[in-house]
């Protein structure tokens, strides 16, 4: 599971930025339009409010489950989450989580 959790975190690096480089190319850095433009209907406010949810969680749960297990670097897929996303930083944790209980 190891190899698979750092595939998907891999993964969850790459992907967003190749729509955040295009955007970032277009708009510049103009952190006000993309939330703007994530809530421009209710489709979008959807899936943007579910991520603020998971986010929460995923985080409370990195911070929770990594103190228990006394997981090392644990701060690391926190900041993962923010700067790149749920899919990014919940699979870092747990390639992290496993490879210290797997060692």
């Amino acid at each position: 599971m190891k190899f698979v959790y750092l595939i998907f975190a891999l993964l969850g690096l790459v992907l967003p930025y190749t729509q955040l480089i295009p955007f970032m190319n277009e708009y510049g850095v103009d952190m006000p339009l993309l939330f703007q433009m994530g809530f421009a209907n209710s489709a979008t406010s959807l899936f943007m409010i579910d991520l603020l949810l998971v986010g929460t969680v995923a985080t409370i749960f990195i911070i929770s489950d990594g103190t228990k297990h006394s997981i090392r670097y644990k701060w690391l897929p926190v900041i993962g989450v923010f700067l790149v996303g749920i899919c990014f930083g919940l699979p870092l944790y747990l390639y992290l989580k496993e490879r210290q209980l797997t060692s």
